[in-house]
């Protein structure tokens, strides 16, 4: 998308390029002509003559100006696209993101699920089973909480 977007502003580029130049050589032309019709005329002709070539180039200002606002306008739309472009890029890069990350979390626990259903297969947890420290801990514990009972029972 945003090479296309070059590719018309090159093309909105060249087409102005374009237009000025045309314009330039009207103008020449035009200015050309009134020079030669001014060549034999007296003083009031002259100054009228001065008249329309002011109001020739006041023209050509008015036209050169919407040039330079069209211009201004086509770089604003494309700012715009390009922050639209930006936007959907980085909501692109979240959503991405977000699927890896549910990937990595849920990864072990599909492949645990898939393992249990083939032929010959055991299902498997993720958890871990009490280490043999940990049992025998566990059953001391439990033996000292009895002799607790026990002895409150015979003092009471």
């Amino acid at each position: 998308a945003q090479v296309n977007a070059a590719m018309q502003t090159q093309g909105l580029g060249a087409d102005a390029a374009a237009q000025a130049s045309q314009q330039e050589a009207t103008r020449l032309q035009t200015l050309s002509e009134m020079g030669l019709q001014s060549g034999g005329m007296g003083l009031a002709a002259d100054t009228q003559f001065r008249q329309q070539q002011m109001a020739a180039a006041q023209q050509l200002a008015g036209i050169g100006g919407m040039q330079q606002g069209a211009t201004f306008n086509a770089a604003g739309q494309l700012q715009q696209m390009g922050a639209q472009q930006d936007a959907v890029r980085r909501q692109q890069m979240a959503y991405d993101y977000e699927q890896w990350l549910r990937g990595q979390e849920g990864g072990a626990q599909s492949l645990a699920m898939m393992r249990g259903m083939l032929p010959g297969g055991r299902q498997e947890t993720l958890e871990r089973g009490p280490s043999i420290a940990g049992q025998i801990g566990g059953g001391l514990l439990g033996l000292g909480g009895l002799a607790v009972d026990a002895y409150s029972a015979y003092k009471g």
